[in-house]
């Protein structure tokens, strides 16, 4: 964050809001070059062996509806995967289906869990769950199909769905961790919540996602 900036951050089982900024002087003194640091809490990290799924965090404010004509605003898809809540940009999400139409393959290999029938074409599904290397806490029910570039389709098997928060762009935080695994290099954002100690709601990157499963989609269709 050079100059200044905000992210989220991950410290043990908790994610915080750190923000920093430069000093700028003030007139014709031009400051020390010192920084001020803001660290705030946004909540815990979900439990991955939880019985019970938790509640889909508010993502948009009652008051922000009315002032979206005035905001830089982007529209999710979210849901529910591995005991935590994810989040998909709508532009990307093709629909989505019932995971009933799923058909296994089980040559493909993980984190491949079958095809689905879209139209006259066989889209390869991926579970998204072991794809982040986390256990499943629900049935998975649900295929969101994701346009990832090229004309290519990736279905995406997660537990359920949640709504399409419309959310400012000023809410949309950048995530940093400490540990470096596929769920790290998935999740590029973060949705700030509305309520106090409400989880997170991680947005993953669809560029991302289409470089990890090129590859393995490629084998697969072979």
């Amino acid at each position: 964050m050079l100059g200044g900036g905000a992210r989220t951050v991950r410290v043990g089982n908790e994610y915080y809001a750190l923000g920093a900024k430069q000093d700028a002087g003030y007139r014709e003194y031009v400051g020390i070059g010192s920084f001020a640091v803001v660290l705030l809490p946004l909540g815990s990290v979900p439990e991955r062996n939880a019985d019970a799924r938790r509640p889909l965090p508010q993502c948009t404010g009652g008051g922000l509806r009315s002032d979206h004509s005035r905001q830089d605003v982007r529209e999710f898809t979210t849901f529910s995967a591995a005991g935590g809540w994810y989040a998909l940009p709508t532009s990307s999400v093709v629909e989505a289906v019932d995971a009933k139409g799923l058909q296994s393959i089980k040559t493909a290999g993980e984190p491949w869990a079958g095809v689905v029938m879209h139209g006259s074409e066989a889209v390869p599904v991926v579970n998204l769950g072991t794809l982040l290397e986390l256990p499943c806490v629900d049935a998975l029910a649900v295929v969101i199909l994701v346009r990832v570039g090229d004309g290519r389709v990736v279905g995406v098997l997660v537990e359920a769905l949640g709504d399409n928060p419309e959310v400012p762009a000023e809410r949309l935080l950048p995530i940093s961790t400490l540990e470096q695994s596929r769920a790290s290099l998935l999740v590029e954002q973060a949705i700030q919540p509305v309520g106090d100690g409400d989880g997170l709601v991680l947005v993953l990157s669809v560029g991302r996602l289409a470089g990890l499963l090129f590859g393995a989609a490629a084998a697969v269709a072979a």
